[in-house]
C-alpha cells in the first residue's frame, strides 16, 4: 500500500482482519495482523471508501484460491466481471 512517503508492506500470511473506523478526523482503514499490532491508514493516504476496501481485503483473507484474480489482468472489464462475479456476489453477501 503506498502514499507517497508511506508504506505498509503486509503479507497475506501476516494479515488477521481489516476493518474500517470513523474518528472525528474521518474514515480509517484497519488492518491487524496476526502478532496483534493494528496499522491505522487514514482514507487520504489510500483515496478509496475504508468500508469497501476492508470488505475486499477479508474476501481475499478467506478466499485464497481467488488471490490469483488481484495479478492476472483482464483485456476488457466485462471479462473481469464474468471471471470474478461469484467473488462479488459472496462480497455483497458477508457485508449483509
Amino acid at each position: 500500500m503506498f502514499a507517497g512517503w508511506w508504506r505498509i508492506v503486509l503479507n497475506w500470511g501476516v494479515l488477521a482482519e481489516a476493518s474500517a473506523m470513523s474518528t472525528r478526523s474521518g474514515s480509517k482503514l484497519c488492518l491487524q495482523v496476526k502478532s496483534g499490532e493494528v496499522n491505522i491508514v487514514p482514507r487520504r493516504l489510500f483515496g478509496s471508501d475504508p468500508d469497501a476496501v476492508a470488505a475486499i481485503i477479508n474476501y481475499y483473507l478467506r478466499h485464497q484460491a481467488d488471490r490469483g484474480h488481484l495479478t492476472t489482468p483482464r483485456p476488457r472489464c466485462n471479462s473481469w466481471h464474468r471471471n470474478h462475479s461469484s467473488a462479488l456476489k459472496a462480497l455483497r453477501r458477508e457485508s449483509r
